[in-house]
Parts: C-alpha cells; structure tokens; sequence
C-alpha cells in the first residue's frame, strides 16, 4: 500500500498550513477535513480557524510518499518540522496554556514533549532548553 505525505496551502499565496498523511485519495482526504469543521468535529482551533477563512483557496499537494507506517511517520515529522513556522515558534509558559490555545489535550502536549508521541493535532512540540514542564 501506497502512503502519501500531503500538504495544505493557500491557493494564493503558497503558504503552507497543515501537513498531513493518508493512504486514500488527496481529493477525499481534503474534503473530509473541510467536512470536519463543518460538523464541528475538528478540535484543533488554529486548524479550524484558517480552515473556515480560506476554505475556497485551500489546495491539497502530495509531497512525499511511503511503503510502510515507520517510514510515513518519520516522513510527516520531518515535513512538519520543515515547515512549521518557518523555524519560529510560539512559547508558552506550559503545556496546560498551549492545551488551551490549540484545544488539545494537555496529556498528549506532554507526550509529545517527553518523546512518547510524535506529535497531536499536526503538531509537534517541544519543552524550552532548560524546562521540562
């Protein structure tokens, strides 16, 4: 089976918001995201939000592609990381702060912070040097 490593972007712009994988088709996978904020059913706000203000000019891209699970993964992190911000980041005082800005769980942030996940709601975060809270 076939794994693809996709993008979302703004038409008009190029700006690159979202990375994501899937094994189906790009055009299902899109319309299922655009199908999530309409049912309220996407929970990451920063996702929700652009979503719903550039729902007509958002584009799917295939970037890469993967035969197994562990080479997808390794992939869609390391396209996150590549495209995040273009290398800024926003620093919170805590994972409970960031939990609430991005609607996410505070227990996955952390997860993700101590290495036990690769990521939750698209994105990857990490403690500030010197913090491990």
């Amino acid at each position: 089976m076939e794994y693809k490593v996709y993008i979302l972007k703004v038409k008009d712009t190029n700006d690159i918001r979202y990375v994501g994988i899937t094994s189906g088709k790009l055009n299902t996978r899109l319309n299922k995201h655009l199908h999530d904020i309409k049912r309220e059913s996407c929970k990451n706000n920063y996702k929700k939000n652009w979503l719903n203000k550039y729902r007509d000019s958002i584009v799917i891209e295939q970037i890469d592609s993967a035969n197994s699970i562990d080479e997808l993964k390794n992939k869609e992190i390391f396209y996150i990381e590549k495209y995040s911000l273009d290398g800024k980041y926003i620093i919170f005082d805590c994972a409970a702060s960031a939990a609430q800005h991005f609607n996410l769980k505070r227990e996955k942030i952390v997860m993700v912070c101590n290495g036990k996940r690769n990521h939750t709601g698209g994105i990857i975060f990490r403690y500030k040097k010197g913090t491990n809270e």
